[in-house]
């Protein structure tokens, strides 16, 4: 199995976990005479079944990326951690600059604000943070397939 298969079969049981949890609260608490339309202790074992099953699968993805090497002594998970410092990045740099684009004066009475930032530079660590984050989420997508399962 490829890695990108292993993630892509780990997000399918994490969705399946989750609509059986949801599942079991529905069931867990019927009104007083009422039959619950499915068995919770069933519920339970499947999903108890399910978390061991993303277990394995999850720590075998882990034992993967960080035994793939994809330069230099640079591993999988490594690159994964700089995408995902990228994207914290790109999201604060964003927040930012939505900040400075809604403040306004509506009335007299308002306080004015004015921008404190360059909003130029601003806009360029934006980009530049989308830019990275795009050339290393491609290059772990196509290590993704190319890495088998360990």
């Amino acid at each position: 199995m490829k890695l990108a298969e292993a993630l892509i079969t780990k997000k399918d049981l994490e969705i399946e976990v989750a609509n059986l949890h949801s599942m079991l609260l529905e069931t867990s608490k019927v009104q007083e005479g009422g039959v619950p339309f499915q068995k919770p202790e069933l519920l339970l074992n499947t999903i108890k079944n399910k978390l061991e099953e993303l277990e394995t699968l999850t720590i075998k993805i882990h034992k993967t990326n960080s035994a793939t090497v994809i330069s230099s002594s640079v591993t999988l998970t490594d690159v994964i951690t700089q995408r995902d410092m990228i994207k914290k990045r790109h999201k604060l740099y964003s927040t930012v600059y939505k900040e400075i684009c809604t403040r306004g004066s509506y009335s007299r009475s308002d306080v004015k604000y004015t921008v404190a930032i360059d909003v130029n530079a601003l806009l360029n660590h934006i980009s530049e943070a989308a830019k990275q984050y795009r050339v290393l989420d491609t290059q772990i997508q196509a290590t993704n397939w190319a890495t088998e399962l360990i």
